[in-house]
């Protein structure tokens, strides 16, 4: 490893440990090394450094409580028309349609506004206001399709694809490990390694007739990831 990936790597762990310590919650040494995935003797090292610098970090030994003054120190956060942007594509994304992401989306509209100051509050209350708009009338099958594959790659189980092709005249069917999902000028895709293809292929939704969630486990980690996107083959 070199020292400037060294330095990267600890960078980031210094802010992973910030955040963590900034949710209030008072944290022990223990679950701190295990989150961030280092020893207890580097989460005391981290947390002198970063007392050092002058954050207001608390620390009762007879207790191992550790925790950060949130009243004396927080982040600084995105703006908030970057904060409205992000709302607009979340909101008008037509997998709100699905009561998990729904559920996703308004715990996260209510934690962005409990962190806003009054005026910009209001500023992404009106945005809000002006981007609530019924969706317009998408194909069941469509919406089906969607919800199978979010539950897939969440709890990574394969799926077995029917797409239907014209090139083909019909329709053919593919085991596949879904990885994501892309959603690119009104028109989602999914990529998923395809054991038809035995690699990773793209595949339109509109163009799949049926999702099959099987109780058949896969690990992303396993899977080859194309290095260029471009290349990945769409059906």
């Amino acid at each position: 490893m070199t020292q400037n990936s060294g330095t990267k790597e600890r960078l980031q762990r210094l802010i992973k440990l910030v955040v963590l310590l900034q949710t209030g919650r008072r944290r022990c040494v223990a679950d701190l090394s295990v989150d961030l995935e280092v020893s207890r003797r580097t989460i005391f090292r981290d947390i002198a450094l970063l007392r050092d610098a002058g954050l207001p970090i608390v620390h009762q030994t007879e207790n191992g409580g550790i925790w950060l003054m949130k009243s004396r120190f927080k982040l600084p956060r995105i703006r908030p028309e970057d904060t409205a942007m992000l709302l607009m594509a979340v909101l008008s994304s037509n997998l709100q349609s699905l009561p998990a992401v729904k559920q996703l989306t308004d715990a996260f509209v209510a934690e962005v506004l409990e962190g806003l100051s009054t005026n910009h509050k209001e500023f992404m209350l009106r945005v809000m206001q002006a981007i609530q708009f019924e969706p317009p009338a998408k194909d069941i099958s469509i919406h089906g399709c969607l919800a199978s594959l979010v539950k897939s790659i969440e709890t990574r189980k394969k799926v077995r694809l029917w797409v239907y092709s014209q090139n083909q005249s019909g329709s053919w069917s593919t085991l596949s490990a879904p990885l994501w999902l892309e959603l690119s000028t009104q028109n989602w895709k999914v990529f998923a390694h395809s054991s038809l293809h035995q690699k990773v292929c793209g595949f339109h939704i509109e163009n799949l007739e049926r999702v099959q969630l099987l109780d058949e486990d896969f690990d992303p980690q396993t899977i080859r990831r194309p290095r260029d996107q471009e290349a990945i083959p769409i059906y």
